[in-house]
């Protein structure tokens, strides 16, 4: 089967997708109930039940009727390979478990099919499936990511995560008892085809147990892999560009690759108070990290180990006792082999009492601003409408604008404030404020209302929401393509011809405004 998968352009008014299209394989069809449907009912001994009594007589009756010579009463079993292609004939034999691992060929009458014992037809389903919806016009099964919206209270990624759970309803087999598996292996191909060859990801499940290329995996974690180089594939044109990038999210988990760049969440209690934190880690290996627990003090840590730490300090999950509501104390001694001095522990906790999480996260976001005033010239960091509030002008290519972290409209998504700067009133050039609190006066220009600018994510601080729009509004000719509240304020500056010489704000305002931040 090939498969288009349509992904949702986040920032485009439109609508529109980006697609990605790869071939999927597998011998086990009936596993997968949302891609693939039978063709014809199973009937079976007219109820549609057996019994076990049942079972047992009809499994005598037909291995009674196949003989000593099962060609002989054209019940050839046909073999299959690994890349489920037919390259034998051969008859069947018994063993302890059951029979071999090969299926009915084609000569099979419908009598003798029917009376397939049901182990039989669950590791090998003679029956025939299409997909379960109609195909394009190219032949492609399409499947559509969901939009992802304000509603759904995002914390992480958004598009991710809607992704995510799509391809774990999808491309990862149903749920079903481990006893259905007996020894055979559930396998599934995943292929995209380019110029310089096929990337194809080998997917194999064995009872509980998941492969992605032949490493072993959870299933979150496998899921999570997918998702990555689908999204990935969108912009790769190239099997061996594909392939570097599969044997990286194989190799080191989605959750390691998280707190490589956002450090290890950790949360202690201290007196009764909860502490959250973030540990700085490094990749030494890909096997191993180091974590700093200490003033200058790295603890190794398997890649296994920190991806089951995280799947708990950050998602709740247990999957490892030995992890859970670890205190700072046993989490050196299980690091480091060793228990901690006195002196040792409190200059742990110490050290872990400056890295708190909401005290990192503010000051990284802080450090954005600057460094975002620092590299564009269009974009001015400042306070306002207060001496503690933060807040930038962007010099956008039709519009001024501030953003300011006074007050949002929507707690989470919106906890900033944007305005377009307008005309000089040519009344003063200090800001004035309204009755409501708001400054409607910016240096002598007048102030729109605010502007409503959503965020996908509920968790984001102000400062990162600040830096956020600020990069949009340096291109707010294509932003009004995006955003449709900015549309209607940009046409009309576009439309006034004296906009560009009186809405304006002065370098020399700016630069004053700037030098009262430093």
């Amino acid at each position: 089967m090939k498969i288009k998968y349509n992904i949702p352009i986040l920032s485009d008014r439109e609508a529109r997708y980006n697609s990605t299209s790869f071939l999927f394989q597998t011998n086990k069809k009936w596993m997968f109930p949302n891609l693939y449907r039978r063709n014809s009912p199973m009937k079976i001994n007219g109820a549609g039940v057996w019994t076990s009594n049942g079972l047992r007589r009809n499994i005598r009756e037909f291995i009674r009727s196949t003989g000593d010579n099962i060609h002989d009463n054209q019940s050839t079993f046909l073999g299959r390979d690994q890349n489920y292609e037919p390259f034998t004939f051969r008859p069947s034999t018994k063993k302890k478990s059951g029979w071999d691992y090969s299926i009915p060929s084609s000569k099979l009458s419908k009598e003798q099919i029917d009376q397939m014992f049901i182990p039989m037809k669950d590791v090998y389903d003679v029956r025939s499936y299409t997909s379960k919806r109609g195909l394009n016009s190219r032949g492609e099964k399409e499947i559509h990511c969901s939009r992802p919206s304000i509603g759904q209270r995002h914390k992480e990624d958004p598009l991710f995560e809607l992704l995510r759970k799509q391809v774990e309803s999808l491309l990862l087999p149903s749920r079903t008892a481990k006893a259905d598996f007996n020894d055979n292996q559930v396998k599934w191909n995943l292929t995209f085809r380019y110029v310089d060859g096929d990337a194809t990801i080998e997917l194999e499940r064995k009872a509980s147990g998941f492969y992605i290329d032949r490493v072993k995996m959870v299933k979150e974690d496998v899921a999570s892999a997918l998702t990555k180089i689908i999204l990935r594939s969108i912009y790769v044109r190239s099997e061996e560009v594909l392939m570097d990038y599969v044997e990286k999210v194989t190799t080191i988990p989605y959750n390691v690759l998280y707190v490589l760049e956002n450090r290890t969440p950790y949360y202690y209690y201290e007196y009764g108070v909860r502490r959250d934190v973030k540990i700085d880690t490094k990749l030494i290996s890909n096997t191993e990290v180091v974590l700093q627990i200490s003033d200058g003090i790295w603890a190794a840590m398997p890649v296994l180990d920190l991806n089951r730490f995280i799947s708990y300090y950050k998602h709740g999950k247990k999957r490892a006792k030995k992890w859970v509501q670890i205190s700072p104390s046993k989490l050196w001694r299980e690091l480091l082999g060793e228990s901690p001095t006195m002196s040792q522990e409190k200059m742990m906790l110490a050290w872990l009492g400056q890295n708190r999480t909401e005290k990192i996260v503010e000051q990284r976001a802080e450090k954005l601003l600057i460094d975002l005033d620092k590299e564009y010239p269009q974009i001015t960091f400042m306070h306002w409408p207060t001496e503690e509030t933060n807040a930038l002008h962007v010099r956008g290519k039709v519009c001024d604008w501030i953003i300011s972290a006074n007050r949002g409209m929507k707690r989470g998504h919106q906890d900033v404030s944007t305005y377009r700067v307008g005309k000089q009133t040519g009344s003063s050039i200090k800001d004035t404020e309204s009755n409501g609190g708001h400054s409607t006066v910016f240096a002598g220009h007048a102030l729109s209302h605010s502007i409503c600018i959503d965020n996908l994510h509920n968790n984001s601080t102000a400062n990162d929401q600040l830096a956020a729009r600020a990069m949009v509004l340096l291109n707010d000719r294509a932003a009004k393509k995006m955003i449709y509240t900015l549309s209607s304020m940009v046409e009309e500056s576009e439309n006034d011809h004296e906009w560009e010489y009186t809405a304006r704000v002065s370098d020399r305002v700016l630069a004053e405004r700037a030098r009262e931040v430093s």
